[in-house]
């Protein structure tokens, strides 16, 4: 599970909670979970009318390469089809508590 920081626009681990760890976006567009170093490539904005994730750097959203997770599959930045055909998965938002609090 993950959890946003909006003030800083950081998608944080709640399973890496004690290292700070965030979703980096590779050079390789490999989606990892790494210590929050305010890097670019670690800020993402989320788009709740079309349900997507994009890096704020690299404009590349968060998908799959299949319309269903599979167990084993990474998350990959990608760029996406105007029709979003070749995005894999849209994600939807579950709002809880913060667990920073």
């Amino acid at each position: 599970m993950w959890f946003y920081h909006p003030d800083d626009r950081t998608v944080h681990s709640i399973s890496h909670y004690d290292t700070h760890a965030v979703l980096f976006e590779g050079f390789n567009r490999n989606i990892i979970a790494y210590k929050n170093m305010k890097k670019q490539r670690q800020f993402f904005s989320y788009d709740k009318n079309k349900s997507l994730w994009t890096s704020d750097f690299s404009g590349d959203t968060l998908g799959l390469e299949h319309d269903d997770y599979r167990v084993g599959e990474s998350i990959q930045a990608k760029q996406v089809s105007e029709d979003f055909t070749n995005l894999g998965i849209q994600w939807k938002i579950e709002y809880c508590e913060n667990p920073s609090e």
